[in-house]
């Protein structure tokens, strides 16, 4: 349900903490100085559009949802620090503008030594007596979770952060949580992703599992905007320069050919 008193709410602190004017702001989005206040009052029945808002938002830098959700004073400085960024993923997401590359759940726990990008992935070698061969496992190893076994039942996915040399990574995994009772007690699961960071060595920022309940729809939701984009083809620099050699050299062979000789 929406909270107009929320939603003006965070634009004022947004505004204030950005040094912007709330007129300025509502001018740029087309409304007279003075309309949020007018509508934020307690016998006012108007809402603000749809348009209002990205225009706002667009100027606060923030997504929409994060006008609307975003849990002013009830979060530390840290959680709304990582709110912040997984909202901006999302943004970016939305707009084309992060080139997520997907590694699929078949992929990360095929029995193969295929390498793969996910850090928190590794290759175990195995022995088959009845085969007599050694093969390979794949399994995770959760850079957050401590508390147990941890599987991947996803796809994951990474991104190249602009403007910088780390990369992000989405990972869809399970908890496997161990009741007290002993050794043979059984177990409870919870399905969380996982967000890492990787720039001279994996830095977790978040699970779903131990965040509040904000931080944990701005992940799902950043999941879902990913999982959802229409495209996830991702080329590494060096790929992508000799496939633009190919490609320069056929025109040009192309060219040549066509001419008359």
């Amino acid at each position: 349900m929406f909270d107009k008193k929320r939603c003006i709410e965070n634009i004022y602190a947004l505004a204030k903490a950005k040094g912007l004017k709330i007129g300025d702001i509502e001018e740029k989005a087309g409304v007279s100085k003075g309309y949020l206040s007018r509508i934020n009052k307690e016998d006012s029945t108007s809402i603000p559009t749809i348009d209002l808002l990205a225009s706002i938002a667009e100027q606060l830098e923030v997504g929409i949802d994060f006008l609307v959700n975003y849990p002013i004073g009830t979060i530390s400085p840290n959680e709304e620090f990582v709110y912040q960024f997984i909202d901006k993923l999302t943004t970016a997401t939305t707009a084309g503008k992060m080139e997520w590359i997907p590694e699929t759940e078949g992929l990360l726990r095929a029995d193969t030594d295929v390498a793969v990008k996910n850090p928190l992935v590794y290759v175990t070698k195995n022995y088959s007596d009845e085969v007599d061969i050694w093969y390979d496992t794949h399994g995770y190893t959760s850079g957050i979770y401590s508390g147990g076994s941890v599987e991947v039942i996803g796809d994951c996915y990474y991104a190249s952060l602009p403007s910088s040399n780390a990369t992000v990574f989405l990972n869809s995994v399970r908890y496997f949580i161990p009741k007290e009772g002993g050794r043979f007690a059984s177990t409870e699961t919870f399905d969380a992703i996982e967000v890492y960071l990787v720039t001279n060595g994996v830095k977790p920022i978040c699970s779903t599992y131990y965040v509040c309940e904000a931080i944990k729809k701005a992940v799902k939701d950043l999941y879902t905007a990913v999982s959802s984009a229409p495209s996830h083809i991702g080329l590494e620099y060096s790929t992508k320069a000799v496939m633009q050699s190919f490609m320069k050299g056929f025109t040009t062979l192309s060219k040549a050919e066509d001419e008359p000789s």
